[in-house]
């Protein structure tokens, strides 16, 4: 490694420990335990998830789960270039060093997309033109992520 590229490499992790402390404070200030936005992220988390455990075909619980994990990855890949990219943020986490909505990466879409999955499978429903008109209403509905603010003023 040159002397410059590893100036620059130093430069990127001083602004990211810088990074990592700013919001590790803003998440004690706006998004603690103490407010209802962490109940709300923190429901998103558990709620699918109990509710998934009663809804779950047994019989087809790994071809369900792996469709989910598919789901879930997919999902936060898409969700942290987003962030990493400044198109969108979330103000409140349950997780405070998670740049995502842990909830809703994890949890809420995924289990959300698996029981569609499921009902298309069960009922011999085609899963691409459901799971395609789910795609495009649950961005339409979501107002629990923000575009970042305008610093330009």
């Amino acid at each position: 490694m040159t002397p410059e590229q590893s100036s620059y490499l130093q430069k990127i992790y001083r602004m990211q420990e810088d990074l990592t402390r700013a919001s590790t404070d803003y998440w004690r200030k706006y998004s603690n335990m103490g407010t209802w936005q962490f109940w709300v992220s923190l429901a998103m988390l558990i709620l699918p998830l109990v509710i998934l455990y009663f809804l779950l075909d047994r019989k087809k619980a790994f071809r369900i789960g792996f469709f989910g994990l598919n789901v879930h990855v997919w999902f936060t890949h898409i969700d942290n270039i987003g962030i990493r990219l400044a198109l969108w943020s979330y103000p409140h986490h349950a997780i405070p060093l998670t740049p995502t909505s842990f909830g809703l990466d994890a949890a809420l879409v995924p289990v959300v997309y698996m029981l569609v999955y499921q009902w298309t499978i069960n009922h011999d429903k085609n899963p691409y033109i459901y799971l395609t008109g789910l795609a495009s209403f649950l961005p339409s509905y979501s107002n629990h992520c923000y575009p970042p603010p305008d610093y330009s003023i």
